[in-house]
């Protein structure tokens, strides 16, 4: 039932975010080293555009359920100094919460949080690859062409299924199974889940492969 007024001892946090996907995902690095690091202390709501990355978070709780929580709107402005400082971008994220809430808030992880309500299924004989993303930051893009060439010279050694959310930014690759477009978050993190690794640029699915330790060959 919902928390009463007076009942928590600890100070409810919302934590807010309309970053993309692959940041939410970061983000809940923070999360837990907040919790590591000041345990008892807090408890947190999040508010995201991708609530599916905070499903069996154990360190959340329902927006509905904590009254008067704290609003953060959550940033990582140590993306600015990325060309002088030698720091990964899990900390960014803490040091933003750590000064927000006037604390120390270290980085104790050295992946992103995802959970799951049920066992790890068996892994298949298969690797997923991405070869579009967003356009907004376009040295990110590798070309659909390298990418097709990695297919080519694996056809019959590797299974790749194309993956991806957004169907225009994504051009199909002959000799892949294709799931552009065919995913809930959920499901691509089962699938991640289910490979062997990933293939694809800076982006979302590089960080679920960190979540979930599987091996990934980022082009950078």
């Amino acid at each position: 039932g919902k928390i009463q007024k007076g009942d928590l001892k600890e100070l409810p946090l919302l934590l807010k975010t309309d970053q993309a996907p692959g940041d939410a995902v970061v983000m809940t690095a923070a999360i837990y080293s907040l919790h590591k690091a000041h345990p008892g202390k807090y408890v947190t709501a999040v508010e995201s555009l991708w609530p599916e990355v905070f499903v069996h978070n154990p360190n959340i709780v329902p927006i509905e359920s904590i009254p008067d929580s704290a609003p953060i709107q959550m940033h990582y402005p140590a993306i600015h100094q990325s060309n002088e400082r030698g720091i990964h971008f899990m900390q960014g994220w803490c040091e933003f919460l750590g000064s927000a809430l006037n604390i120390q808030v270290p980085l104790s992880t050295n992946r992103p949080r995802i959970y799951f309500g049920y066992p790890v299924p068996s892994v298949g004989d298969l690797w997923l690859i991405c070869s579009g993303g967003k356009n907004d930051f376009t040295n990110k893009m590798w070309g659909h062409h390298n990418y097709q060439r990695v297919v080519d010279m694996l056809e019959g050694r590797v299974k790749f299924i194309q993956v991806g959310g957004m169907e225009g930014a994504h051009s199909k690759l002959r000799g892949t199974v294709d799931a552009v477009g065919q995913t809930s978050l959920r499901e691509l993190f089962d699938l991640v889940r289910r490979a062997r690794g990933v293939v694809c640029g800076v982006s979302l699915l590089m960080h679920v492969a960190a979540a979930l330790e599987k091996p990934a060959i980022v082009i950078a």
